[in-house]
């Protein structure tokens, strides 16, 4: 599959985003990764000696590559990956040999809320809070469909904005999603091609997208009982201060498993309503055992994926938040896809994170520690 990545002015400038000039440069490396916030990370290498002009005298902000211009990643018509440049690396009479991009999920941490006088913007709901950060702090990026791509978790804060003075949009999306919806279902927050923000529930649907045998795809699969627990109490406020909530308990966790343990979970200075939530999502999630999956495919069309009609699907194409079923195990959502456009090979991760790694670390972040596993360790010795 032939890829094409695309180049323009920062978003964040306001107004569109204009296409900006080629030096001509050919693309020699280009991986990109997926997380829960949508894209995560690409790196992309370009060759160093092959460009239309050799640059003259200075060139302090190459114009086609600018910091925190807009990066896309296209196949055919369809954008595959989307983010803004991290960093560029300049050669030889100063032309761009490499850049890196991160997601647009990471501009959310921009900008920080600081109002505490508007009357008009207490007692809001969760997507109504997340609606009103976007719009005041990051105009560059826009919900999604209401209904299809934005479902309001429909959790109270009475006291709307001030809830969420000194917090950024980031932070204010990782409270939301941390404490789910009134039904007790962990909440999605990711930041997809378009530039627009997703707020969806994690429930699986009636048919999953893909459909995978257990077969030689599936390159890990393992279960823990790690963080299970039969009954969950959430404790919000800061040290001296902290207000333990009531238990909620599985009835049915000690017959079906063999065990019981209990958790109290530490949720910082949050509301009353917010607590309710997050231990409801929580005594869901603990319920069942941990699972960290890894699904790989290729070029070859035998170790693609298929969707639910039975038709194989690119490896480049599943996205963080579809839903994969294993042969007959119960459906589980991608939370990480890595994809290499050369080698022409991808990996999904499904269910939990790999326990191994962080649990947002990108396709750049595990390059570096593998060419530092390669280095000799200040105190002597190699790096393990």
């Amino acid at each position: 599959m032939n890829f094409r990545v695309r180049i323009g002015s920062p978003a964040m400038a306001g107004g569109a985003v204009r296409p900006l000039l080629s030096m001509g440069l050919h693309i020699t490396a280009l991986r990109w990764s997926w997380d829960q916030a949508g894209p995560a990370g690409a790196s992309i290498s370009f060759d160093p000696y092959y460009y239309t002009a050799p640059a003259v005298g200075v060139l302090p902000d190459p114009i086609d590559v600018p910091l925190r211009g807009h990066v896309e990643i296209v196949a055919g018509g369809r954008i595959v990956w989307e983010g803004f440049v991290r960093t560029r690396e300049r050669g030889y009479g100063g032309v761009v040999t490499a850049i890196t991009a991160v997601g647009y999920a990471q501009s959310m941490s921009d900008r920080w809320w600081t109002r505490e006088d508007d009357d008009t913007i207490t007692g809001r709901t969760s997507g109504e809070v997340l609606q009103t950060a976007l719009r005041e702090l990051t105009p560059w990026l826009s919900p999604g469909v209401i209904g299809e791509q934005w479902i309001d978790p429909y959790v109270n804060h009475i006291g709307g904005m001030d809830d969420f003075t000194r917090m950024t949009v980031s932070q204010i999306a990782d409270q939301i999603r941390q404490a789910g919806d009134t039904r007790g279902r962990e909440v999605w927050v990711s930041c997809m091609p378009g530039r627009n923000v997703w707020l969806l529930p994690r429930i699986a649907p009636s048919e999953p997208d893909y459909r995978v045998a257990f077969d030689h795809r599936i390159q890990r699969w393992t279960e823990s009982d790690e963080g299970m627990a039969a009954s969950v109490a959430v404790e919000r406020g800061t040290a001296g201060s902290a207000t333990l909530g009531p238990t909620a308990t599985n009835a049915t966790f000690l017959s079906d498993r063999g065990f019981a343990p209990s958790v109290i979970v530490t949720a910082g200075d949050i509301t009353e309503a917010a607590a309710t939530a997050l231990r409801n999502v929580e005594l869901r999630k603990r319920s069942l055992p941990k699972l960290s999956v890894a699904i790989g495919a290729a070029r070859d069309p035998a170790t693609w994926l298929s969707n639910r009609h039975g038709l194989p699907v690119p490896y480049w194409m599943p996205q963080t938040g579809e839903w994969v079923g294993v042969a007959g195990e119960d459906p589980l959502p991608i939370v990480g896809v890595d994809v290499d456009g050369f080698a022409e090979t991808a990996t999904y991760e499904l269910g939990e994170r790999n326990m191994h790694r962080p649990g947002r670390q990108t396709v750049i972040a595990e390059t570096t520690a593998a060419q530092y596993r390669g280095l000799v360790a200040p105190s002597g010795g190699r790096l393990r």
